[in-house]
């Protein structure tokens, strides 16, 4: 006790030159006598008050005293010393004084032990305590931070955290924080601050009604209603349900108050368009894509619109569960749109090939990653109408049509040539001879069949890329367009054979290009 008693008065002395101490209990009297203080002056109250106040403010001005008055304080009235106390320090050797001594806090600061003595008697808590208070801490948030301790929150953190611990608490069927905060007569306060920052008041408050009243406000405030909550509610429940660490917690109780809600039969009623500004409940979700999928197949939906409706969803907590039917009905639209802008007519090969380029393979692109996302989905049956539709159109409306245009040009062409289109077969030539005069090195990689579409995705890639660009170009590729003629069209070449024996290897130069060792022969030579 008297260990604690001197290293209290020491913290006292840190902050102030004179001390008071009062004994109303007259049982510290002993202690007083004893204490040895390195630099201080121990003067004891016995009707000496006036002689006192001249000694320790004229005649020694710069002396440090602990003042012992022994019995209860007189009336303010008659307190002599009363101005001098007010403005110094006061001790008191009771065990809430030393819990605030403990925390280097001063008696003005005793509001956070009154009343709240069962959170100081764990030594685990004390110490958590002392780690996060400031000197300069108001009550309030010493306060605060009992909270936080309460609720394994954390150094650092604060009123969001608080709640954020509560709802995870609430989520993971726990309640054993709450009741620690009931428990050590903190609740009060719990609910005052909620109360101020959220304007949540309930008769008869608790951390569920709390929830289900904050996901009502954010599905009303998203509607365009009045919410119940402030507005510093809502931007907490879109911080919280936004942070990855907390997402189980928010998908938890959001499940939950769906089934308690009417949020189904909402939304049964509601036009998709309304909804855009909510993620509170998965089923606003499972609603959009219904609708965009039946507007696309049904062609009520203008393409700029739906584009701009899925980018606005990405946004939405939910998206990654959905994103493939996003992405499907996103292209979908695309697809048809592109389709119904697009004229397949032709005056050349060359020609067609130039146009393929630029704009034509872009259908193609659209088509695969529709069929890629849909069929990632896994929902045929939702998509079943709008599959049909895209497969019948790029099949008979932009399939069919182009090869019927292209074999026009096949058909009348005397040789496969195409003006200004470099040949498969002068690859070689054209972009890695001159590399490999200089002596530079290159690398190439080849990939079979693939198409152009992909190429361009590809070129995307590239250029997103720190550092690195890319371009691509068309190539008129050798007929008949199988592996080992495509490989040997690569390398340089004067004269190209098929030859003629079960194995259709491909002579270069008179060179067998079957092999690796036959290649490499080959482009040592060129």
């Amino acid at each position: 006790m008297n260990d604690r008693i001197v290293k209290g008065l020491e913290a006292a002395f840190d902050r102030h030159r004179i001390v008071f101490g009062t004994d109303a209990a007259r049982e510290l009297r002993g202690t007083f006598d004893a204490l040895q203080l390195e630099g201080v002056e121990k003067i004891a109250l016995a009707n000496n008050e006036f002689g006192v106040k001249h000694r320790i403010l004229r005649e020694e001005p710069r002396q440090r005293f602990l003042i012992y008055r022994e019995g209860p304080e007189p009336d303010r009235i008659d307190n002599w010393l009363l101005d001098v106390q007010l403005a110094h320090g006061a001790f008191k050797a009771d065990q809430a004084a030393l819990w605030l001594t403990d925390l280097g806090l001063g008696l003005e600061m005793e509001g956070a032990v009154r009343g709240h003595e069962e959170f100081f008697r764990s030594g685990k808590r004390l110490d958590q305590l002392r780690a996060m208070v400031r000197s300069d801490d108001r009550l309030e948030a010493i306060k605060l931070k009992m909270l936080v301790v309460c609720v394994r929150a954390g150094e650092g953190a604060g009123f969001d955290e608080v709640v954020e611990q509560l709802l995870a608490d609430l989520a993971s069927d726990s309640d054993d924080a709450i009741r620690l905060i009931e428990r050590v007569k903190l609740a009060d306060f719990l609910w005052q601050l909620i109360g101020r920052h959220f304007n949540y008041h309930a008769p008869n408050p608790s951390v569920g009604d709390l929830a289900i009243t904050l996901f009502k406000s954010a599905h009303s405030a998203g509607l365009g209603g009045t919410p119940q909550l402030s507005p510093e509610a809502l931007v907490f429940l879109k911080r919280w349900k936004n942070n990855r660490h907390n997402a189980a917690a928010f998908e938890k109780l959001s499940a939950d108050y769906a089934e308690v809600l009417p949020v189904r039969d909402d939304l049964a009623g509601r036009d998709f368009r309304q909804l855009m500004e909510l993620d509170t409940f998965e089923d606003v979700d499972r609603a959009i894509v219904v609708a965009l999928v039946r507007g696309v197949a049904g062609k009520t939906l203008a393409n700029g619109d739906v584009t701009g409706w899925i980018r606005q969803r990405r946004q939405s907590h939910w998206y990654e569960r959905y994103k493939d039917l996003y992405e499907a009905v996103g292209f979908a639209s695309e697809f048809q749109f592109a389709l119904s802008q697009v004229n397949l007519e032709m005056v050349s090969l060359a020609e067609g090939i130039s146009r393929y380029a630029s704009t034509w393979f872009r259908i193609d692109q659209l088509y695969r990653k529709f069929i890629g996302h849909m069929q990632r989905s896994a929902q045929a049956s939702l998509m079943a109408e709008l599959f049909e539709q895209v497969e019948n159109h790029y099949v008979n409306s932009y399939l069919l049509r182009l090869n019927d245009a292209w074999q026009v040009h096949i058909d009348a062409a005397a040789a496969w040539d195409a003006p200004g289109i470099v040949r498969q077969r002068d690859f070689y030539q054209t972009h890695v001879g001159e590399y490999r005069r200089k002596g530079q090195k290159i690398c190439v990689i080849v990939s079979d069949a693939m198409r152009y579409e992909i190429a361009d995705e590809l070129l995307g890639r590239v250029r997103a890329l720190n550092r690195y660009d890319a371009d691509l170009q068309p190539m008129l590729g050798s007929l008949p367009t199988y592996t080992q003629l495509g490989m040997a069209s690569l390398l340089p070449n004067r004269e190209l054979r098929i030859a003629n024996n079960e194995t259709s290897a491909v002579i270069i130069d008179g060179q067998s290009s079957l092999g690796l060792e036959n290649r490499k022969k080959i482009l040592a030579r060129g």
